[in-house]
């Protein structure tokens, strides 16, 4: 059924999410809605609203639509609210083993909320996607500065007129080359559900990692101003490509998309336990 219910928030029309199966007091006084329930309507009140905020949620972060954030937060407020008439009603129960399964009811609740409120907070922001964050913060500044770096050393060697600046100004610019394609190539990449690297992207970011000896090479032979910053280039080097390893391992696993790891490895998990506790509730009454 689940499965179901998170196909339907794909396909919903956003403009209009669906709403719970109860309307809110308009005054916000949920305790008062519910207070007239019995037992069987509340743990069904409680189940709904366990649902609806697990398909309003499901459909906020596969859209980030305010409508769908909205209804999330409402079926919150009827979840809690109907979870406290239970706690309220349970005052009259003479069942030890509810009464013990109604602490671990309690404590799953709030795990829950607090792991839903977590993962809300994450649709919209760098956060959700932390290879992409490291990418925009630390890889493309780096790549940036390394062809600042290259064209600058590519116009020392070639005012220089030494006897082998050709072959120096040659591999400055393939790893110029390299470093332009990469950095329009795994923008695009990194930002696509396509796991396999373009074949040009993935040429350059091979030539990138073994660039290293290159540029030893032509430090040597450079002009001592310069070998700052050779030596600074071989650092982006070492330091970008230790930074897209950890990327592309991410982007291989479910943790890539964090709302989505969060929704799927632990509010699923926690919504189905309460859903059996209603059920074995609903089943002994």
């Amino acid at each position: 059924m689940l499965a179901d219910y998170m196909r339907n928030a794909q396909g919903r029309d956003t403009s209009a999410p669906q709403t719970a199966a109860f309307d809110v007091d308009p005054e916000g006084n949920l305790a008062r809605l519910f207070a007239s329930r019995g037992h069987d309507a509340l743990l069904a009140d409680n189940a709904a609203a366990n649902e609806a905020s697990l398909i309003a949620l499901r459909g906020y972060v596969l859209t980030g639509s305010v409508g769908f954030k909205t209804e999330w937060q409402r079926s919150v407020q009827l979840f809690e609210a109907s979870q406290n008439a239970i706690v309220k009603n349970s005052r009259g129960w003479t069942d030890g083993r509810q009464l013990l399964q109604l602490t671990e009811f309690r404590r799953t609740s709030e795990e829950l909320l607090a792991e839903e409120r977590t993962l809300a907070s994450f649709v919209g922001t760098p956060n959700r996607f932390p290879g992409l964050r490291l990418y925009d913060e630390e890889v493309a500044p780096a790549f940036d500065e390394a062809l600042r770096l290259c064209d600058l050393m590519l116009q020392s060697i070639m005012t220089s007129n030494g006897s082998d600046s050709a072959s120096s100004v040659d591999a400055l610019a393939r790893l110029r080359g390299d470093v332009r394609t990469m950095r329009a190539g795994l923008a695009l990449f990194l930002r696509s559900r396509v796991m396999t690297m373009p074949i040009e992207v993935e040429a350059a970011y091979e030539s990138f990692q073994t660039s290293g000896g290159v540029l030893a090479g032509l430090r040597a032979k450079a002009r001592p101003g310069d070998q700052a910053k050779f030596d600074r280039l071989a650092e982006l080097i070492q330091s970008t490509d230790k930074n897209l390893q950890q990327i592309f391992a991410l982007k291989r696993t479910s943790r890539w998309d964090y709302a989505d790891y969060v929704f799927r490895q632990k509010v699923l998990p926690l919504s189905a336990k309460i859903s059996v506790t209603l059920g074995e509730w609903g089943a002994g009454s």
